[in-house]
């Protein structure tokens, strides 16, 4: 960031600051910056907002989930708008002031700095989720498919909250590739609670005393006191989520309760991470899911329709199309996670960025 930038930067949280109500405007145009957006993220969990909308295009992922904490007027539906962002103004003015997201962020913030002394600092950390039962055969070769490709990358790391199902089996299948050509440790790290009140034992690596441990084929680092806790700050460190679910509970993972699951990819969307879902059946592309998640019907369409900048639609699809082999959709996921690496790097496309494969020995 520039002089000039980080300038610009600190002088709009000092205005923010100093206000007392934000008002927002959203436009086409506003909501078509990035810069713009993630000002609106920053008012929209600290300060009183009242969020005038003045276009009915789709607001971004990165915005729909924040925008619930803010009073909205819709410009184009009434021509009594302004007599109606008064009122609203005076009525968020009586409200009492935002105290919860600032301690959140104070203490997540804490978390995150923590974790990311405990990893490859230069590394991009690809997490990996799903359902926590397999009994599918080709989910389960969708899963080492996935893990032998993403090991093949260099300059990955893969993470885990130490989950049984998908989270084990790509870690199992990545850890084995990348011990080929990499020692002693495959950088695959499994990021769990201290403990968790909760009863997880069959759905993870959690002892009768709560805490966790145990977990095979990586290194465990822990974060947090609890469940919620870890899981708000894994989307922070991690730069990219791929979603996979298992074909025996046809979309589990986000649309039939799997809340816990759920709430994590929602982490990600709201941290304005990519998603990238990996579907075994065809059964997930409804749209249909569980409300009580937090990732409403909108999020998912756009997560499953809209790949993220620098990923050719036809790869993308290729992942939720039943008639993909386990290999196809292997390599699919290495060539979005490489291009989606390359994107944030903004490095040039001809380099090399596949580890030599050697021969496994007899």
């Amino acid at each position: 960031m520039s002089a000039k930038d980080s300038n610009r930067k600190n002088e709009f949280r000092r205005q923010a600051q100093r206000a007392e109500l934000v008002l927002l405007v959203l436009s086409e145009t506003y909501m078509q910056s990035r810069a713009s957006q993630q000002q609106a993220c920053y008012c929209l969990l600290r300060k009183k907002v009242v969020v005038v909308s003045c276009t009915d295009k789709e607001v971004p992922v990165s915005l729909q989930k924040r925008l619930q904490f803010a009073s909205l007027v819709v410009k184009y539906e009434s021509d009594s708008w302004e007599s109606r962002l008064l009122e609203q103004m005076k009525k968020v003015l009586k409200q009492p002031e935002k105290r919860v997201f600032e301690t959140l962020t104070e203490d997540t913030t804490f978390l995150e700095a923590r974790l990311r002394t405990q990893l490859p600092g230069a590394d991009f950390k690809v997490y990996v989720t799903g359902g926590t039962r397999v009994t599918s055969k080709r989910s389960e070769s969708i899963c080492c498919a996935i893990g032998q490709e993403l090991a093949l990358l260099k300059f990955v790391s893969l993470c885990t909250c130490g989950f049984y199902g998908v989270e084990e089996l790509v870690a199992r299948s990545f850890s084995e590739e990348r011990s080929l050509t990499e020692k002693p440790c495959p950088r695959v790290f499994h990021v769990v609670p201290e403990r968790d009140k909760k009863d997880w034992s069959k759905k993870a690596y959690q002892r009768p005393d709560g805490t966790f441990g145990g977990i095979p084929h990586g290194q465990v680092k822990i974060v947090g006191s609890s469940m919620a806790e870890r899981d708000s700050v894994i989307a922070r460190v991690f730069q990219v989520c791929i979603l996979v679910e298992a074909e025996s509970v046809a979309a589990a993972c986000l649309l039939a309760g799997d809340e816990c699951t759920a709430r994590r990819v929602g982490e990600f969307v709201w941290n304005d991470k990519p998603v990238i879902p990996v579907f075994c059946t065809g059964k997930a592309a409804a749209g249909e899911h569980n409300s009580s998640t937090g990732v409403d019907s909108t999020t998912l369409r756009s997560i499953c329709e809209n790949p993220p900048p620098g990923v050719d639609c036809n790869t993308w699809f290729l992942l939720k199309n039943s008639s993909s082999s386990p290999e196809d959709i292997g390599k699919a996921v290495r060539k979005i996670v490489t291009n989606v690496y390359r994107q944030t790097k903004k490095r040039p496309t001809e380099l090399p960025e596949v580890l030599k494969k050697v021969s496994r020995p007899g």
